[in-house]
């Protein structure tokens, strides 16, 4: 839609558990939690930091073969990594995991790896908000057919009324229920890691053209509706900013068996 609503590395997921809170961890036993790294290469070293990345994937592979490692990429050298985990202690269960099975050698030698070739990292946790996400019942794309994602990153305004936007969240569901609209989209909240007052709506499609064909599309024949809801969604938007990712298969780790 053209309005609003339309990297793990081993050493710097090391530096982000010195710092987790093991408070928080155990508050989270019951809800799946989305572990999310991202990393910015320097752009002269894009493709030294991918083979760094691959074979630290091999590095998992070999001692984690149960684990499951999503890859995305931007445009300006952006690297995403994401993990399903039910709370901080399955990082710390991973990395304590390799570091008694793998050499120590071999560890520092894919950690040194890392070093120069990216100049910033982060680590977050979201919690997926299955309730005012929507899935239709006829999806225009199959979820194999997803090469390309549309985030919408929000920061909302600081002591937002969440029940208010609770119900922003439940009418904005209901026009794409009532209109049988063949785009879904998810919304994730932000539980862990730097400013809270985040959430992220995502949108897919089979490649950027087929997104932008679909929201296009979208626009001339939902936007007149849709506009007094998207006005009272930016009544919560203290600011924004829209990334677009492709899948990236060969950094990624995907085990079939226990996808």
């Amino acid at each position: 839609m053209k309005s609003l609503i339309g990297s793990l590395s081993l050493l710097l997921l090391f530096s982000f558990l010195l710092f987790s809170n093991n408070n928080f961890a155990q508050n989270q036993q019951k809800q799946k939690l989305l572990w999310v790294q991202y990393e910015r290469a320097l752009p002269s070293k894009v493709l030294e930091y991918e083979q760094a990345q691959k074979n630290a994937n091999e590095l998992f592979k070999k001692y984690m073969p149960s684990m499951q490692l999503y890859a995305y990429s931007s445009e300006d050298n952006t690297y995403y990594y994401f993990m399903e985990i039910e709370n901080l202690d399955d990082i710390t269960k991973i990395l304590q995991s390799i570091s008694l099975k793998a050499d120590k050698e071999e560890l520092q030698k894919t950690f040194a790896a890392f070093r120069d070739k990216v100049f910033s990292s982060e680590g977050e946790v979201y919690a997926p908000d299955e309730e005012f996400s929507y899935k239709p019942k006829e999806p225009r794309i199959k979820p194999d057919e997803v090469n390309f994602e549309r985030w919408t990153i929000i920061e909302l305004n600081p002591y937002y009324d969440q029940e208010a936007f609770n119900v922003f969240k439940k009418e904005m569901k209901e026009f794409f229920e009532k209109n049988k609209i063949s785009g879904g989209y998810e919304f994730y909240s932000k539980v862990f890691g730097g400013n809270i007052d985040m959430c992220v709506l995502t949108e897919q499609g089979k490649s950027k053209i087929d997104y932008l064909t679909y929201s296009n599309e979208w626009y001339k024949t939902y936007w007149k509706d849709f506009e007094p809801l998207h006005n009272k969604f930016m009544n919560f938007v203290k600011d924004y900013k829209i990334v677009d990712v492709g899948y990236r298969p060969d950094l990624s780790v995907v085990n079939t068996k226990t996808k």
